[in-house]
């Protein structure tokens, strides 16, 4: 992070641009000062200067919880505690929607949770088992149903050691719903020879399909689709005495339109992506190039690394810019930060209103739009980028 400076920022949006300005100071260990101007025209120009906080270095803020988050084993005098600060600074970037049951809150904090490939076992799997009558166990065991005995543990739905690692047994788990609500359990048949099937929590379906935000899910916690014909009689599930959300049972939520699962060599590129073009910007703004590359995504059936490393179309990619965006460590804090944004906004509702292009006027020649801007129709502005959709 470096010292700069924000022109004709809305004055609405102006705390927010603060709060973020200093989150992200805190997570590379610097002091920051803040001064905004008041344009007159509801915009304010805002100026920040940075300097080395000598008493919190970066290495700090990285321990063995946040080692866990990434499935990597970190090791030295990090504390566990510095680590968990990191787990909850990616858990506030993926906030989740209003009115979700608590244990799919619990849920979206442990996006991007991953197993350790070779030797060696994630300890914050190991700790999803120890919710099942299993016990703790190592990550190279199936886990999905491990991951919702956590999660609805964690929310005081099941007793620690009474859930089932077992994904079929949850079809047994509180009672049957005639139709899926947000967060609830679902119980789908086997994905693969001699296995019991797969266990995850309700995100959408569409007319053939069903988003589950699940562990186990390539080896990672996230998003994933399935077919919706895979879910078992009586398959929808929810916890006995719990009063069910606001959506009726009987009524399908569309998902938004997702790609796949977001994982691998996609989520990494654009983590690097959002690092480059807008890791200063507010949270929703963040949220909002996800969907830009998400709608490029959906509009060519390619991948989310393709789109964002597709000749002339994000400059962070130049030649200039590149051996940046590489050098960037995956356990780096802001790295985990804008990793589960990512996660979080890749399966929520696009609120660009499908907009596939967006710029910033401040790295404009003369603040004037690029040429391509006047064939297109504005759909958003947030802090310094304006996004547009029909550009041809």
């Amino acid at each position: 992070m470096e010292s700069g400076r924000h022109e004709a920022l809305p004055a609405a949006e102006l705390e927010g641009f603060r709060q973020d300005l200093e989150r992200e100071a805190k997570l590379e260990g610097l002091d920051i000062e803040i001064t905004s101007f008041d344009r007159g025209d509801g915009t304010v120009d805002v100026e920040w200067r940075v300097s080395r906080d000598e008493g919190a270095p970066v290495a700090a803020l990285v321990g063995a919880a946040a080692g866990a988050a990434v499935g990597v084993s970190l090791a030295g005098p990090l504390g566990a505690a510095a680590g968990a600060a990191v787990g909850a600074i990616a858990a506030t970037a993926a906030t989740a929607p209003s009115g979700e049951p608590d244990w799919l809150r619990i849920a979206r904090a442990e996006l991007g949770t991953k197993e350790i490939s070779g030797v060696g076992s994630n300890p914050r799997i190991e700790e999803y088992f120890t919710w099942t009558s299993l016990g703790q166990s190592p990550d190279g065991v199936p886990w999905c149903g491990a991951f919702v005995s956590f999660c609805l543990g964690k929310a005081g739905k099941i007793t620690k050691g009474k859930g089932s690692a077992r994904a079929a047994d949850w079809l047994a788990f509180g009672d049957p719903l005639p139709g899926p609500q947000p967060g609830c359990v679902v119980v789908l048949k086997p994905q693969a020879p001699g296995a019991s099937g797969h266990v995850g929590f309700w995100i959408g379906e569409s007319s053939t399909q069903v988003s589950l935000l699940g562990g186990n899910q390539s080896d990672a916690v996230n998003i994933e689709r399935f077919r919706l014909s895979d879910v078992r009689s009586n398959g929808y599930r929810w916890p006995r005495g719990t009063a069910t959300a606001s959506v009726p049972a009987t009524k399908t939520v569309m998902a938004a339109p997702i790609s796949g699962a977001l994982a691998g060599n996609d989520l990494d590129i654009l983590v690097r992506t959002l690092w480059g073009e807008c890791r200063g910007e507010p949270e929703r703004g963040q949220v909002a190039v996800v969907h830009v590359i998400r709608n490029r995504v959906l509009q060519r059936g390619t991948g989310a690394a393709e789109e964002c490393q597709r000749p002339a179309q994000f400059s962070c990619w130049s030649d200039a810019q590149r051996p940046k965006l590489l050098a960037l460590r995956r356990d780096d804090p802001l790295y985990l930060s804008l990793q589960a944004v990512a996660l979080a906004a890749w399966s929520a509702k696009d609120i660009t209103d499908g907009a596939r292009h967006y710029y910033a006027p401040s790295g404009m020649p003369n603040g004037k739009p690029p040429a391509w801007a006047a064939f297109g129709t504005e759909t958003l502005r947030i802090g310094g980028h304006i996004f547009l959709k029909s550009v041809p």
